[in-house]
């Protein structure tokens, strides 16, 4: 959906009016709009593909499908709709099923821990472990089981005279790119 920008421009006595055609940035969607990102949020969230997508992509992705700028935080917003709208029941059905097959992930890396032949295998088997805990959690935050805890966050600065700057570090970027 994009927005006609009136561009006036004077000629001698006569304005001329030009339309030209923009993106559409920030400001509420339309309710048709936001109906369908849910409808779409809540087919990745039901298939299970939401747990390898990031809000930054869904906005990029819906930003592009809609010829509009649809923010990370809107996303977000719109994704706490969909998580909201799950009954208890479900999720605690769905809880049982997850603590069951973390129980068991976590029992085979554990083997692979301790038989590991190589610190390549070892290095493995504590990644398998790490990432079943961070979905785990992941999990329980997402639906309201556990409270999230704040990301923690670095800041570093470097001051001198001419100038001054400085850097955040967020440690579990690192973790997920590796």
């Amino acid at each position: 959906m994009a927005n006609k920008k009136e561009i006036k421009k004077k000629v001698g006595k006569k304005t001329i009016v030009k339309k030209k055609a923009t993106v559409r940035s920030g400001g509420p969607l339309k309710v048709q709009i936001e109906k369908s990102i849910i409808t779409k949020l809540s087919k990745i969230v039901e298939s299970g593909h939401i747990l390898g997508v990031t809000k930054s992509q869904l906005s990029e992705n819906f930003s592009q499908e809609h010829n509009m700028n649809i923010s990370r935080q809107k996303i977000a917003s719109l994704l706490n709709k969909v998580y909201d709208s799950v009954p208890k029941q479900e999720i605690n059905h769905i809880k049982i099923k997850f603590e069951t097959m973390f129980d068991r992930i976590f029992r085979v890396a554990q083997d692979m821990l301790v038989n590991a032949k190589t610190e390549k295998d070892k290095q493995i088997a504590a990644d398998l472990l790490l990432r079943c805990m961070d979905k785990f959690t992941d999990f329980l935050e997402r639906f309201g089981i556990k409270e999230k805890v704040a990301d923690e966050v670095k800041v570093t600065a470097d001051i001198t005279s001419k100038s001054f700057s400085f850097q955040i570090i967020d440690d579990r970027s690192k973790i997920e790119n590796k």
